[in-house]
């Protein structure tokens, strides 16, 4: 509970900095009061479908558009639904690291999974990325360029242009790999719990600064 109170603040200034930049988000975190008035897992739930529900439709947009492929009809609009997925998990995550009520907190988890697993739909999507390659960016600034082209890199590092089992898998594998993080994230803040590894060896510690190692006596 002392963390919580500790950190509300920062709650407040990070959520004002969301409402700020991204209205559309905001529409859906109407559903979540500031993240120091949050009382039950349900408000979080209502939030998380609200946002995520938005987040569906627009990606099935953007996978059948068919309209003119530029930087402002088309690429902003796959920029804006990745930025808002980001600030769904993100606010789901600091949720979970704050919030002393152990339900809220679960939800919050569900949430960011859910979150991340829309993230990496998008970022597997063919037909977006099809789209994508057809954007003409040559007339665009410097920094317009360098964003679609980084898109398209971390697509194709991503798995998107390999074939659908292969996609199906890395999906799987970011979902996992998303609750391990989250597993790791709970062991660390877990109050009151000493936390030690164990190691029967000092060889174990290779590599270490010797001073260092000598300060870690057997016991």
């Amino acid at each position: 509970m002392y963390k919580f109170f500790l950190l509300a603040p920062a709650l407040l200034v990070f959520t004002a900095e969301i409402y700020a930049q991204d209205p559309e988000l905001k529409k859906h975190l109407g559903q979540l009061p500031l993240p120091g008035q949050v009382e039950s897992a349900n408000q979080v739930d209502r939030f998380c479908e609200s946002a995520l529900a938005a987040g569906v439709s627009s990606l099935e947009l953007l996978q059948t558009y068919d309209g003119a492929l530029t930087v402002d009809d088309y690429y902003k609009s796959v920029d804006d639904l990745s930025r808002r997925l980001g600030n769904v998990s993100d606010l789901s995550a600091l949720l979970d690291v704050v919030h002393p009520d152990s339900d809220v907190k679960a939800a919050a988890q569900r949430c960011e999974q859910n979150a991340a697993s829309l993230m990496s739909n998008l970022k597997l999507s063919q037909p977006v990325f099809e789209r994508l390659l057809q954007i003409d960016a040559g007339r665009e600034d410097d920094a317009t360029r360098y964003s679609i082209e980084k898109r398209i890199a971390e697509g194709r590092l991503a798995g998107v242009d390999l074939d659908s089992e292969s996609r199906r898998m890395l999906g799987e594998l970011d979902a996992a790999m998303n609750e391990h993080q989250q597993q790791f994230r709970n062991n660390i803040n877990i109050a009151g719990v000493e936390r030690k590894i164990v190691l029967n060896s000092t060889e174990r510690l290779a590599g270490l600064p010797p001073d260092f190692v000598a300060a870690q006596a057997p016991n």
